[in-house]
């Protein structure tokens, strides 16, 4: 189990109640300092979780357990590339059945030669689709957000 391994020391097993924890940051004293709380667990062990009530920095209550809203995601402090895999599959309709072509790019693809090569595709398809793939780091489980636009153009018939 890698990633537990990976977060040890850590607390084990199940307590049977609350646990009062304090840890000296005098050492960090001056420096700014990203307190996190992360639940790690394998795929063998079930444990309903865990609370984490009354938390104190240099005696200011940061929480009291009753809301998550002072607490923020650790991707909002340290955010993760989001890079993307797009995928576009374009159909045209035949009378013994469909023909497709493929066009993958990553974002760092769309470049006057990956717009030219994406246009090729598309122009030649009756129908299209877009398949975009989150490129996750190892290990995030997350979603990813995304927007996307798209501009039609049509040059009318061809003579």
């Amino acid at each position: 189990h890698p990633k537990v391994v990976e977060n040890l020391p850590g607390l084990t097993g199940d307590s049977g109640g609350w646990v009062n924890m304090s840890f000296d940051l005098t050492a960090y004293a001056g420096q700014d300092v990203l307190l996190a709380f992360r639940y790690i667990t394998d795929w063998a062990v079930v444990y309903p979780g865990w609370y984490v009530d009354n938390v104190y920095v240099d005696g200011t209550l940061i929480s009291d357990g009753s809301s998550t809203d002072p607490f923020m995601d650790i991707t909002e402090i340290l955010p993760i590339n989001n890079n993307f895999t797009v995928t576009f599959v374009g159909m045209k309709e035949r009378g013994r059945g469909n023909q497709y072509k493929v066009h993958t790019m990553s974002l760092s693809d769309v470049t006057e030669e990956g717009i030219f090569e994406l246009n090729k595709v598309l122009s030649w398809s009756d129908k299209a689709v877009m398949l975009v793939t989150f490129d996750a780091p190892e290990g995030f489980t997350g979603y990813a957000d995304y927007d996307y636009d798209f501009t039609y153009t049509n040059a009318g018939p061809k003579k």
